[in-house]
């Protein structure tokens, strides 16, 4: 009984590994525990998802810079404040990067070439709101080097979003986490 107890348990582990290695007992081929292969998003999947990682940072992003023209021209100015928000708006900008580069996300041929470029840029802010964060004096603010341009705007035209009124330059935003 013994015997016939290991022979069958032995069975039942050569069975668990050609099946976690691709092979079947039936002589099949593949793994059914594999992850199906990468499905490239939809340009209406992609527009949801660009707008739904771009957004967030680029509200906090907004919000520094106004911080900054404020505290430019008051001397009495919390630098802190300035400071923390500098850094919220570095860690959600360079998360969105992250977010943009991940591999699991298969942009549509469409856009599929921009979106390094794209995630480079939101590191380029990320990295220009650290410098803002730096700041202690409005000479600091206004020693600054440029903000780096946004090189997105063709994304979000290949996606189909319409350019928002002037009035309203982040309207594409509304409703987007």
């Amino acid at each position: 009984m013994r015997r016939r107890t290991a022979l069958s348990s032995a069975a039942t582990v050569a069975v668990a590994v050609l099946a976690l290695t691709g092979c079947s007992s039936d002589g099949g081929v593949g793994n059914p525990l594999a992850p199906a292969p990468a499905k490239t998003m939809s340009v209406g999947e992609a527009e949801t998802l660009y707008l739904d990682t771009i957004c967030p940072p680029t509200r906090d992003y907004v919000g520094i810079i106004k911080e900054m023209l404020g505290a430019m021209f008051n001397t009495d100015y919390d630098y802190t404040a300035l400071s923390d928000q500098a850094a919220t708006a570095s860690d959600s900008l360079g998360a969105a990067a992250d977010d943009i580069r991940n591999p699991d996300e298969h942009w549509p041929p469409v856009v599929a070439d921009d979106m390094p470029a794209v995630a480079d840029n939101l590191e380029a802010l990320a990295d220009y709101a650290v410098e803002i964060g730096k700041s202690t004096s409005p000479d600091d603010l206004k020693n600054l080097p440029s903000a780096p341009p946004s090189t997105d705007s063709t994304v979000a035209a290949d996606l189909g979003i319409e350019k928002p009124p002037e009035d309203k330059p982040f309207a594409f935003c509304e409703g987007h986490v």
